[in-house]
Parts: structure tokens; sequence; C-alpha cells
């Protein structure tokens, strides 16, 4: 998606061709930390650092993972702002709260716990969207949480979540139908 009022700079900030210097001065504006943060690939240090300085916790959200290097790590791990430091974190559990599938990835990262002990947590909405989104789970694991030893809501949560069906007011997912006609006579 490119920033509307000045997508050029929004362009420039993606181009994987733009030196570091370019992108360290494109930090300072809203539209060139828009094109960096939907920008492929690992960030150079002091793009990353000049995106932290310029661009608060909204910025801090896309600086995880592969995106950044272990010294950067470090560095948002040790920053003075608390909203800085949890920033990615507290962006996953908002997406775990609201039902949003996330990758694997995303949740060991952001919960600092693996795979196994995240399916096991006391959270319904974490368990579901763990059950959505570890594909690749073991044997032994999928057994243990067949769903007949599975709560009803947690199916629920994770069958409306993957198969298109939507959550009624009373938390009870109903398939998305076509409207019928009201009157019982069936057009065609």
């Amino acid at each position: 998606m490119v920033h509307l009022k000045q997508p050029l700079l929004s362009w420039l900030g993606r181009n994987p061709a733009a030196p570091a210097d370019v992108m360290v001065r494109l930090a300072a504006h809203a539209a060139g930390r828009h094109g960096l943060e939907s920008r492929k690939g690992q960030l150079p240090d002091a793009v990353v650092e000049a995106l932290l300085t310029n661009g608060g916790s909204d910025t801090a959200v896309s600086l995880h993972g592969r995106r950044i290097s272990p010294a950067m790590r470090r560095r948002i791990a040790a920053h003075p702002d608390p909203a800085i430091r949890s920033a990615f974190a507290d962006f996953v559990r908002h997406m775990v709260e609201r039902a949003v599938p996330l990758g694997i990835k995303d949740l060991v990262e952001a919960y600092d716990r693996p795979p196994l002990e995240l399916e096991a947590t006391s959270d319904p909405k974490l368990r579901a969207m763990i059950a959505v989104v570890w594909r690749d789970r073991p044997m032994a694991v999928q057994v243990a949480r067949s769903p007949i030893r599975t709560p009803m809501s947690v199916l629920r949560l994770a069958e409306a979540s993957t198969r298109g069906f939507r959550r009624c007011s009373t938390s009870v997912a109903s398939p998305i139908r076509p409207s019928r006609p009201t009157s019982g006579v069936i057009f065609r």
C-alpha cells in the first residue's frame, strides 16, 4: 500500500536499491517511514535507529524477527521507552484478542514461549489461535488435543476464524449463507 499524501517518498522507502543514507533521511518523514516499514528484508542498523528515533511505538511494531540484526534486537529490548520495548508483543496480543490469525513464529516471538507451551496455556483465545496457525504440529500433540477434549468455545472460535464463518452476538459460529426469500417462494 502506498502513502497517499506523498507516494514518491513511500515508494522510495520500499525501493530495495535505496542507499542507507537515503533511508535514514526518509525515516524523518511519515511517508518515508511507511515505505521503510513495508520494505522486504533486513534493515541496516542506522535505519532502524532512525526509525526508533522518529517513528515511536507505531514504527517499532514492524521491527522484529529477521528484519533487524541481533544488536538492534538487544537495543530495542533495552530501550528506555516501555511502549517501544513491548510494541510488537502488544500488537500480537491485541490480534489474538481480536481472533486475527498471525504466523506461529510471531506468536512464539511475542509470548517468548515454544508452541507446545503456548498450546497448553489457560487462555482460550490463544489456544484457539495456536490451533489455527500451527499447522505442522507433532502427531502426539494433535491426538492429545482432539476435538473430544477441547472445549466447544475454543472450537467455535477456531472454526470461525478459518472457514469464513462469522461470530454472532451469542458467540455461536454460524455459516455465512445467502439471504433467503421470506415468502417461501423460491426465485430462480
